[in-house]
């Protein structure tokens, strides 16, 4: 790569090697600061560079990557319904229903999808089947949207909303 560095009244051609290179993933170098790339003043250069990376960092760290930490509390839905969602990947539930019933069972957590196996040997056949729901989590506050669930029951209370009772 060619490149003209401006000293005052004079310009000098400059070639970059690969061992000038500043990481093998950069295909420019920056000069030093008082000298000037392509006519512009390199403190200019730096600033808009310090800048992107700020702005990248920032970017990276306000990304929450889902895992079953986001999801691991007692939470209670508007239903009544209280679940319990512990770190080791278990969970029990008390759901309020016109026939109330507990149940219990693992999930697991991709991305921000969560997928409930009931264990419970007293929850009707169709509850056995994984039910799998995407979450949003806001705070205190997580929303579940249905992917597919063949257990009616927990189809109805699973997206109702639920609010943080008590972290576990």
């Amino acid at each position: 790569m060619t490149f003209w560095i401006s000293s005052g009244s004079s310009l000098t051609h400059s070639r970059l090697t690969n061992a000038s290179l500043v990481e093998p993933y950069f295909s420019f170098v920056l000069p030093p600061s008082g000298l000037t790339f392509d006519g512009k003043n390199t403190a200019s250069l730096h600033c808009i560079v310090a800048l992107c990376i700020a702005v990248a960092v920032a970017a990276c760290s306000t990304l929450s990557p889902h895992n079953s930490q986001s999801v691991v509390g007692t939470w209670v839905n508007p239903a009544g319904t209280v679940w319990a969602l512990k770190a080791d990947g278990k969970f029990e539930a008390r759901v309020k229903a016109a026939y109330p019933f507990q149940t219990w069972g693992t999930y697991t957590v991709s991305s921000d999808t969560l997928t409930i196996h009931d264990e419970s040997p007293k929850t009707p056949k169709p509850c056995h089947a994984p039910g799998v729901y995407q979450f949003q989590r806001s705070g205190d506050s997580l929303r579940f949207t249905l992917v597919e669930d063949r257990c009616v029951l927990l189809a109805q209370q699973v997206p109702l909303g639920w609010h943080l009772q008590q972290k576990r």
